[in-house]
Formats: structure tokens, sequence, C-alpha cells
């Protein structure tokens, strides 16, 4: 190669301080050395198995940046590293357009780089170790340029953390030499821990969806959920610890979101609800959210959450899928780019997304493709009928162990559990005789106030193991009609009376 003469030098090095840009990260490496190491990788095929932990823009001069692109692309498409004549046309069609001085300066680099390393000369092995050791240093200052970027605004903490972490997970996997399998042992030794939410129906660290008819009553059984998380530590057979609650609702009104959960929680006091809870609607963020940054939103959010109350496991309730996430249920891709990042999220937040969905006419567990059962490591079901008031809560598919479904009847806009004895006519019956001689022998003086005939109930009840007063007051209501009456008197209070 020969010299360049003066005025060319000097053309060359007026261009390279014109080419000085911003976006170009300066690194600890210098210029030099890395030319000898693409130099390496351009021309030794021993080499070829590195150049997959690099990306272009490790290099800091903008001709190695192409040249590396261009070799990347070729050993991913081919298996083999490109001759030098091919790089020479790759470069000569790079600046074909462009004035003559960069032209000169591009080809000048690029014959400079073939004379910097000669095949055979430095063992591969090495080699190999250098690219290793360059790909992480690179790796590690490119993610660290995030924290100028959180500083200057143009991303925030949390999206800068998120950043940060996932570049350098990502190198250190590619870079390692560890085993990537497990034995037995190991997986019997690395076992997680479980961590239910609801026993076999949903657990942290996963994605669920429950689906069910429109205005069927989906969001008054979450209502319930919510209830037993605040405050009862039950649901239907299972014990509920607290933990925090993410509601993004897109389809109810406040009111009527609250009216639900005071029903729910009963009377008294709310429990934890003032603590655990926090909602998010329309009011406070633009919905639906889009398919490409959806997950992370929902993952700022939990974050948000967990900082707020304190808690570091978090029950998210999407309310509905349609409404709140962007994308079409019956486009796989959509799903499958929503809901898996939105899988992963569950996992590394220590967090249980449910998901609201409606079901389609047909009568299909839920509306859309294979691809969302794919996704989902648990699917509830809710079917309801309007004109007996019972509903049905199942568990249609799951990660766990199968659990029956659970019965309820929805009284004084509540859903109530029935217990699994309570489905015996026998035991039904039995338990409906003894309530109409309590009653009998309360009310044959006459009227009284619903309190003092549900004080008196559990009074006399012969098993010492009485019900709640919401349960007695719907055994009661269940006999208006045939063995008792009622009327409303004033504030609203309740009045039973024996039929005459």
């Amino acid at each position: 190669m020969r010299e360049l003469t003066p005025v060319e030098q000097a053309i060359v090095e007026g261009l390279s301080e014109k080419s000085k840009k911003p976006t170009i990260v300066c690194f600890d490496k210098s210029d030099e050395w890395q030319r000898k190491l693409l130099s390496g990788l351009l021309q030794e095929k021993a080499l070829s198995e590195g150049i997959s932990l690099i990306a272009p823009d490790y290099f800091s001069n903008e001709i190695h940046v192409a040249i590396f692109g261009f070799l990347k692309r070729f050993v991913t498409q081919y298996g083999d590293i490109p001759t030098k004549f091919l790089v020479q046309n790759e470069i000569a069609e790079l600046v074909k357009n462009e004035d003559a001085a960069k032209s000169l300066h591009y080809r000048a680099e690029l014959e400079s780089l073939y004379e910097y390393y000669v095949p055979g000369l430095v063992e591969s092995k090495h080699m190999l170790e250098q690219v290793k050791t360059f790909a992480t240093t690179q790796a590690m200052t490119l993610a660290l340029t995030d924290v100028h970027k959180c500083r200057d605004g143009e991303m925030s903490p949390l999206q800068a953390i998120d950043s940060i972490q996932k570049k350098l997970t990502d190198i250190v996997q590619r870079t390692s030499g560890g085993d990537v399998t497990e034995s037995w042992s190991d997986c019997l030794r690395l076992q997680e821990q479980e961590s239910w939410l609801i026993p076999n129906w949903i657990e942290f660290g996963s994605l669920a969806m429950l689906s069910g008819d429109p205005f069927s009553g989906k969001s008054h059984i979450l209502a319930e959920i919510f209830a037993a998380i605040f405050k009862h530590g039950t649901f239907a057979r299972y014990t509920v610890a607290p933990c925090a609650v993410l509601l993004v609702d897109a389809e109810n009104k406040r009111r009527i979101f609250a009216r639900r959960l005071n029903n729910a929680l009963g009377e008294g006091d709310s429990g934890a609800t003032e603590k655990l809870l926090r909602r998010l609607d329309r009011e406070r963020i633009t919905l639906p959210l889009p398919i490409d940054t959806a997950p992370e939103t929902i993952r700022s959010l939990i974050r948000e959450t967990k900082a707020k109350t304190g808690q570091d496991k978090v029950l998210v309730v999407i309310d509905t899928l349609r409404s709140v996430l962007g994308a079409d249920e019956m486009e796989t891709n959509d799903m499958k780019n929503l809901l898996y990042p939105l899988q992963r999220v569950a996992q590394e937040e220590n967090s249980a997304i449910l998901l609201l969905h409606h079901r389609p006419k047909s009568g299909a567990t839920y509306s859309g493709q294979t691809s969302i059962a794919g996704a989902c490591d648990f699917l509830w079901l809710w079917e309801s009928d309007i004109d007996t008031g019972l509903g049905k809560l199942s568990l249609v598919g799951t990660r766990g162990d199968h659990e029956p479904a659970i019965k309820f009847a929805l009284r004084a806009g509540r859903n109530h559990w029935i217990p699994d004895s309570e489905t015996s006519t026998v035991r039904v019956n039995e338990k409906e005789n003894e309530l109409i001689e309590m009653l009998e022998n309360i009310l044959q003086h006459g009227e009284l106030k619903q309190s003092d005939v549900v004080k008196q109930i559990q009074n006399q009840w012969r098993d010492g193991t009485a019900p709640g007063r919401d349960k007695i007051r719907d055994l009661i209501d269940s006999l208006v009609g045939s063995v008792v009456q009622q009327r409303k008197g004033e504030k609203n209070a309740t009045y039973y009376s024996l039929m005459a």
C-alpha cells in the first residue's frame, strides 16, 4: 500500500475531524487495538464464532462499524467470512455517492485492516478470548451510556435500569463458557418455592385469564377476591394472603367499582384496602396501550405499586384485554408479541397478572387464537344465570393441579360462595329445617328487626359453629315468601315476621 501524499493526508485528517459525531461511543480500547481485532475477524476463519458476540456499534470508528456490519451479515447468511474482494465491493457500493475524500478514506482504511493481521501468526484461542473481552467491555460501556440518557431526560430511571439489565444479562449469557444445561439433581435442588395467591388457580410469577360473557359479572367476582385479600382472608374454600393489588380499569366508573367492592367488603371497616389497592383508568393514562410498549408500561406500574404499598407481591388485574391493551385477539402475532412479554414481566416482577376477556357467541372458552392459551399459565371461566342468580367459576386450564369449580349465589349485590357440602340436597334440607324451627320460635310473638333475629339465631345454633351475619341473612332471605315475610322500616332497616 502506497503512502498518502501530504494533500491526501490533510484531506483524510480533515474528514476524520468532521466525522466525530456524538452518536459514536468512545471506548477504553484504542482505535488501533480495535483495528487489529477487526483485521483478525476479517481473515481468520477460526475466529468466526466470535463474530456473533459483537455488535457493529461496539467499534468507535465509523468505518469499522460499516465494515464489521457487512462481515456479520455475510457470516450469518453464508456461514463463512467474505473474501477481501467482496468486502472491497461492499465498501465501494457504500461510498459510491460520497465525495472523493470520504471514498479515499474508506478504501485506505480497508487496505490497512488487511495489513494489520497475518493469518496463522496469532493463536486462535487467544484471539477468541480477546474477542470475548472486547465484546463484554463494549457491551458494558454501551449499557452505561443509558445512565447519561437518564440524566439528560431521554429515559426515565426505570427505563434506564431495565435497559442496562437487559444488555448486561445478554452479554453475560453470550460470552459465558459454563454449562447451559442442568442435571436432574440440579433440577431438584434448584426448585422454585411455591407462591400462590389462590392455590392452583393463580400463582405469583404467572399470567392468567378470566373469560366470560359480557355483563355476566366478572367484575363482581373479582370484587370478592379483592375483599378476600384486603379483609376476609378467604375466598371460597381457599386461604388468601394479603398482597398489593393494581387494577387497570378501562371498563367501570369509580362509583360502580366502589359499590361492588364495598358490597364485597361487607359491614365494618374496610381492612387493608386503603394500604393495598391502587387503581388506574383512562383519566390517568392513555388507553389502550400499544403492543410494543404495553409490557414495559405494566412493569413500571407494578414497581410504582410496590413502592407505594411496601409490598413485594402484586396482583395485577387488567379489565379488559381489549380495552386496556391495543391488540387484536384474532391476530396470532399480536397475541404472541403481547402475552409472552407480559408473562416475562409477571415472572421477573414476582407478580400475578390476570387478564379479563370476553367469550365469543360460539360459546368457546375465550375469544381469539390458540396462542392465548399457549401464553397463559391459568385459564378461568365465569358463567352465570341472571334468572337464578347462580354463578360458577371454573379452572379450565392450569399449570398446577386441577381444582373443582366454585359455585356462587348472587344476593344483595354479592356473590356468596356455596360450600361444596351444601350442594347435597339432604344437608340443605337439614339446615333449612333447623332454621325454620328457630325462626318459628323467635318470631312467635311478632315482628323483629333483622339484627335481633340474627343475634338470636347465632345464640341458638345447635352445633356451636354459627355462620356469620351475612350467611344467616342469606338463609333467611331464601325463606321469604314461604316461611317468613319482610318489610323495610325507617332508615331502610329490615324487619321479619312469620307468614300467616
